[in-house]
């Protein structure tokens, strides 16, 4: 296939995405349709993106039926001193938020953040370029359909995506803390403050990465997250038992979800029995066992939570759709263009360029495709295929690297911006968060170019 063929369904998504954010799924899938008629319509093509689809189409809707179940309407109490809002707000952005993004995803974790932020006084664009703090685990986001998806995509195993996303995060992680101290600079905590939150970090990214070798990527960032949270409010907030059980009685669906999906993970008793069952996948990809994986857990206890609580089904679904069509969208042109031949062309032309330093570009398409879809799973899937040959005869490290990479910048996507600019009565005026995240900006191109200097 020559250069200028294979370049045409990039003009034509390019073309089509000329007008701004809200039109790039649609771009892709006017990307998509070029490369399948000049194809021929690859056969390998709708098999592997309803495999890899599907589950991601069930997590988020299931994510966002489960947030109005678990939905904390009540503010929190004020904090008493700036030492203690600082502990509430790092606490806020870093575990609880995460913890919610990792079972939820589709920024959801920057929402349940803001009840705390504000009860810290924060307002405005401050308390929206917080909340976006909280997308610091963005790569287990929505039950890690970032390294999940990347490993489907890949044809690698789950584990050693998850493994090789646990590594290249930690490069990420520090623009996201001093960020944190950026923003919070007027509160004038101690260094020895400062020394804890470093310590909380670490802690998260150590217990990650512990439990990654022997967890799927689904099951290592929520247990992850609910481990080190758990710890760090007891430490904080010495709760009664009895207060600590009703805490965790109201939160009940999450509260299984870890327990199902670290029991499924980690004992292997457990996981022969939702293992029995598989079906036939697309032949590329690895069988799907519907009782092993995350969308189950996930949809079965957000439907039976909906239920005891009488929450209208069809309201989760018009809340998720669109960014359920947008990922299949994603899906749909990277599959087109790797099936169909276009990846390997555009790859081979521009190695001819490049040479040695033709990996330069993946943390470049892995940041423009976090920011411009909001999701480390759909910038894999257009980016993938065409980096892929680029990545040598170990490419999990680069893998790992490109969604560490794109996860981070979802963080400054314009969706999710816009939505706690607009939750922090900013609706409209989304460019005074982006003032405030500038630093983060910085630092994160810094981090991203170091990643791969020195990381892969």
């Amino acid at each position: 296939m020559s250069t200028a063929l294979a370049l045409v369904p990039i003009l034509v998504f390019a073309l089509a995405a000329w007008r701004g954010v809200n039109f790039l799924a649609p771009a892709a899938c006017a990307g998509a349709l070029a490369a399948l008629l000049l194809a021929g319509f690859p056969a390998a093509v709708f098999p592997r993106v309803f495999w890899i689809a599907a589950p991601m189409a069930a997590v988020l809707f299931a994510g966002v039926l489960l947030r109005e179940v678990a939905n904390p309407r009540v503010a929190p109490a004020a904090p008493r001193d700036a030492a203690h809002a600082h502990r509430r707000l790092f606490v806020a952005c870093f575990l609880l938020g995460p913890f919610f993004e990792c079972a939820v995803g589709f920024g959801i974790g920057a929402m349940f953040a803001l009840p705390f932020i504000f009860a810290a006084h924060r307002k405005g664009a401050n308390a929206a370029a917080l909340a976006m703090l909280t997308q610091c685990l963005v790569p287990w986001g929505a039950m890690a359909m970032g390294p999940m998806g990347s490993a489907d995509i890949a044809n690698v195993p789950a584990i050693a995506s998850g493994q090789a996303a646990a590594a290249a995060i930690a490069w990420m992680l520090p623009p996201f803390l001093i960020s944190f101290w950026w923003l919070t600079r007027d509160l004038g905590v101690s260094w020895f403050q400062r020394l804890a939150d470093v310590a909380w970090l670490a802690a998260l990214w150590l217990v990650l990465d512990l439990i990654s070798p022997y967890a799927t990527p689904d099951a290592a960032g929520i247990a992850a997250c609910a481990i080190v949270a758990a710890a760090r409010l007891v430490w904080d907030e010495r709760p009664a038992p009895a207060q600590a059980v009703a805490t965790l009685a109201r939160q009940w669906p999450y509260v299984a979800l870890t327990l199902a999906l670290a029991g499924s993970r980690l004992v292997p008793e457990i996981g022969a029995i939702t293992k029995a069952v598989a079906i036939p996948t697309a032949s590329t990809l690895p069988e799907f066992t519907p009782f092993h994986h995350a969308s189950f857990w996930l949809l079965a206890l957000a439907l039976l939570a909906a239920r005891g609580k009488n929450i209208p089904v069809a309201a989760a679904w018009s809340q998720s759709k669109r960014a359920i069509f947008a990922g299949a969208a994603f899906i749909l042109f990277g599959e087109a263009l790797a099936q169909g031949g276009f990846a390997a062309a555009l790859v081979d032309a521009y190695t001819q360029i490049a040479g040695n330093l033709a990996i330069a570009v993946v943390p470049i398409l892995g940041a423009l495709g976090g920011m411009a879809t909001g999701s480390a799973l759909a910038a894999s899937a257009v980016n993938l295929p065409l980096t892929l040959p680029l990545m040598g005869d170990d490419p999990l490290p680069a893998i790992g690297a490109h969604v560490a990479v794109a996860a981070a910048f979802t963080a400054l996507s314009p969706a999710r911006v816009t939505l706690a600019a607009g939750l922090s009565g900013l609706a409209g005026d989304a460019g005074a968060v982006y003032r405030e995240l500038r630093p983060l900006v910085a630092m994160l191109c810094g981090a991203a170019a170091a990643l791969f200097a020195w990381g892969v």
